[in-house]
């Protein structure tokens, strides 16, 4: 279907929301866990005009109204954010985030500025995963 829809746009939303959960015993919100098999199949899709869009990232402060819960910061844990991050880079997937940014901390705005993340984001090619993932 992908291929049907992909010449007449450039970004095309390939999951439901994620939220900040690495796992999460409900239904929903999706978690961050179930991303990596699932971004993994559109990732090859990925092409200048062509971006499969993973989702807003839920990190920083998620407020005041964030759609999901009370306003609090990220529950996903630096290293949880890091990951985050890199696979939605990996699969050249927006780097849109889903926060406030009147109070974007320090650690999250070195994440969302890193120069090697974006060029993995802008220019990576052939991304596929390696081994398999549980």
């Amino acid at each position: 279907m992908y291929d049907q829809i992909q010449p007449y746009t450039q970004l095309s939303r390939i999951l439901d929301d994620v939220w900040d959960y690495w796992k999460n015993d409900q239904a929903w919100p999706r978690i961050l866990k179930d991303h990596f098999d699932l971004v993994a199949g559109w990732a090859p899709l990925a092409r200048p005009g062509a971006w499969p869009n993973a989702d807003m990232l839920p990190i920083g402060y998620l407020g005041p109204n964030p759609g999901f819960g009370d306003a609090r910061r990220s529950r996903l844990s630096e290293t949880e954010t890091q990951t985050m991050i890199t696979l939605w880079a990996v699969a050249r997937s927006p780097l849109i985030l889903g926060a406030n940014l009147t109070p974007l901390d320090a650690a999250t705005l070195a994440l969302l500025t890193y120069p090697e993340v974006i060029d993995v984001d802008r220019h990576s090619q052939n991304a596929h995963q390696v081994g398999s993932w549980s």
